[in-house]
């Protein structure tokens, strides 16, 4: 079976569970309706690979239902509590998939540099000034600080790459359209479009295509908010994970490089 077989799949089972949180039932269990519900998926859901379980939660998250109690005298909207699991949940399912990654496990590294990307002096200076701030936070154990610089670190690369490729990120798919069907500015583009469009160029594999919409995840944490609805608060393990991803995407983007200069010349 393969990819697209099984997300259909998985977009059917979604949807039966839509209708069935949707409907108003009695539940007589310890906790209510968002323990019950939530032990249920959890059930439901144990003998799906990690990336599956991620994806049957993240359509359920990105989908429009309205979920009640069943309080005896009243039906109180439970809606943002059960989401709010579903973006937890989800957080740590990224993260275990991440640790089970035997990619990631030789790079255990706190140095690395940022010549053979070709870029200007100037942007090798800036983005290495980073890598030194990293390894202070490594130093210093400050979760935070360690995955925001990653990420930002990992959007300013991709950015640099697009910037000298225009053209060849310009005509991905992923690229961003203004209401017009116009490509935005690169200025405008997001994290989330850098990764997909350098995936779709053959500038970084599958693999690190997830891992980087994984820091992409916990670099939005910048928000307050955003931290507060995953109910996460993250560890040095985590920002040990999101430095990892970073490494291996300076790695990978060093020898795939070549595979843009060839279609530019192309």
């Amino acid at each position: 079976m393969n990819d697209n077989e099984i997300a259909e799949i998985i977009d059917l089972q979604v949807r039966a569970k839509i209708a069935d949180l949707s409907e108003w039932k009695q539940v007589r269990w310890e906790g209510g309706r968002l323990y019950f519900e939530t032990t249920k998926i959890v059930h439901e859901l144990k003998d799906y690979s990690i990336e599956n379980q991620i994806l049957y939660l993240e359509k359920l998250l990105k989908s429009e239902f309205i979920i009640q109690d069943n309080l005896p005298s009243e039906a109180p909207d439970i809606t943002l509590n059960f989401k709010n699991w579903l973006v937890k949940t989800i957080s740590q399912l990224k993260i275990k998939s991440i640790q089970n990654s035997k990619e990631l496990n030789h790079l255990n590294s706190t140095e690395i540099q940022m010549d053979g990307l070709g870029f200007d002096q100037i942007i090798v200076e800036t983005l290495s000034t980073r890598i030194i701030e990293i390894n202070k936070g490594i130093r210093a154990e400050t979760p935070l600080s360690i995955i925001f610089l990653s990420g930002s670190t990992l959007e300013g690369i991709l950015l640099g790459m697009a910037k000298k490729y225009p053209k060849l990120f310009n005509e991905t798919k992923s690229s961003p359209k203004d209401e017009n069907g116009k490509v935005k500015k690169l200025s405008q583009w997001t994290l989330n479009n850098l990764i997909n469009s350098s995936f779709e160029i053959g500038l970084i594999k599958e693999d690190l295509k997830k891992f980087s919409h994984v820091l992409r995840d916990f670099r939005n944490f910048i928000h307050p908010f955003e931290q507060i609805n995953s109910g996460l608060n993250p560890t040095m393990d985590t920002a040990m994970l999101c430095w990892q991803v970073l490494q291996m995407a300076i790695t990978q983007i060093k020898e795939n490089r070549s595979i843009l200069v060839e279609k530019a010349c192309a």
